[in-house]
């Protein structure tokens, strides 16, 4: 009887403190997966590209100003194809963009020096993309 009564307070406190608090620090782990993700999707790319000989980059697609999804492209003969997405980004967090595509070329390396700014409620996070090696960087900015 004992062990009920607290686990059942324990549940009470845990959701008091998911309703106070939950929210905004969902919002911060979203923040920092979206830049996980973002760099996950850039590694594919390159992968890709060297694997098949042929440029990969990714889109990213604007809904109402904001910036909502992105896709993986392939790049054959100047004509782009799908090859996954679009995958829609989380509401919570606000993207800026060096340019609205990022590129691979065949040899893995990036077409430009490009960055991806991830804004959540409290913090921020930063991919950077360096031209010459294709490395991806990820830091919190904020």
């Amino acid at each position: 009887m004992e062990l009920l009564v607290v686990l059942t307070l324990m549940g009470i406190v845990a959701g008091t403190v998911a309703m106070r608090y939950g929210r905004s620090i969902f919002a911060e782990f979203g923040a920092q997966g979206t830049a996980r993700e973002l760099s996950l999707a850039l590694l594919t790319c390159q992968r890709a590209s060297i694997t098949t000989g042929d440029d990969h980059f990714i889109e990213f697609l604007s809904s109402g100003g904001r910036i909502s999804s992105y896709r993986i492209m392939r790049l054959v003969s100047g004509v782009g194809t799908i090859v996954d997405g679009p995958k829609t980004l989380s509401s919570d967090v606000t993207l800026g963009v060096s340019s609205n595509t990022m590129q691979y070329n065949f040899e893995g390396s990036a077409l430009g020096a490009y960055w991806i700014n991830i804004t959540g409620q409290s913090r921020s996070w930063r991919v950077d993309v360096i031209p010459i090696t294709g490395t991806i960087r990820v830091v919190q900015t904020g």
